[in-house]
């Protein structure tokens, strides 16, 4: 995104971004939000604000010298080009579709839920019997929806799950437990806890006509998970 998109808009700038986001469109696809945005982009009507950016989704918030920022998604860009917005510029009905997600497309939840159980069951067939830490890559309106009013909260965003708070719609079957062709067995000593975050990479920069400019920095959308596991 170039330097002038990236500028902090006046006071208010965001909050009309948002009275016409993805939330409020219903916007199903990347392809569709890009398509609006190009178009109302594209108007010659002066009351839009010159380059005007959709709200794909809210990922993530974080706390700032005690004020809350969210981080947007805006449509049609890439997820390295996300931006932090206080919340004071963001609706009231945007927050709500934040907290309450709606159901994510199928495709996608089972993406998220494949991973989780994939990283899970690599690490029963270790068989060690320990505590052990994993990163997932999960995307975060798919947690929220998952495990919305689930679980315990603990501090610093961590949850505590228990199996129950894992609807078996969609992680189905014993995806905790692990046997050998012997019958020797290695479970998730429950409850586990678990964290969504997100991680940025490290700083790269690239050369601009003798000039080093710095690129955006990946960002990955991560469940951090804390287990136990057990001889069964």
């Amino acid at each position: 995104m170039d330097s002038s998109k990236r500028q902090r808009p006046e006071k208010g700038y965001y909050s009309y971004l948002h009275n016409i986001s993805s939330a409020d469109m219903d916007l199903s696809s990347m392809r569709e939000a890009r398509d609006v945005r190009t178009t109302l982009s594209c108007k010659s009507d002066d009351s839009l604000p010159e380059g005007v950016f959709l709200v794909e989704r809210i990922i993530h918030h974080r706390l700032t010298k005690g004020k809350t920022e969210y981080l947007v998604k805006w449509a049609g860009y890439s997820l390295e080009q996300s931006s932090w917005v206080a919340k004071e510029d963001v609706t009231i009905s945007t927050i709500q579709s934040y907290n309450t997600p709606q159901a994510p497309h199928t495709e996608l939840i089972s993406d998220a839920t494949r991973r989780f159980v994939l990283s899970i069951q690599c690490s029963l067939n270790l068989g060690t019997v320990k505590s052990c830490n994993l990163t997932i890559d999960f995307r975060l309106d798919v947690f929220r929806y998952l495990f919305k009013d689930r679980g315990t909260q603990m501090t610093r965003g961590k949850l505590q799950l228990q199996q129950t708070d894992f609807n078996d719609e969609y992680f189905i079957g014993s995806w905790y437990i692990l046997y050998d062709r012997y019958g020797n067995g290695c479970t998730v000593d429950f409850p586990i806890v678990v964290c969504p975050r997100i991680k940025y990479g490290p700083k790269t920069y690239r050369n601009s006509n003798g000039e080093m400019l710095e690129s955006p920095r990946l960002l990955s959308e991560i469940v951090c998970v804390n287990l136990v596991k057990k001889r069964c």
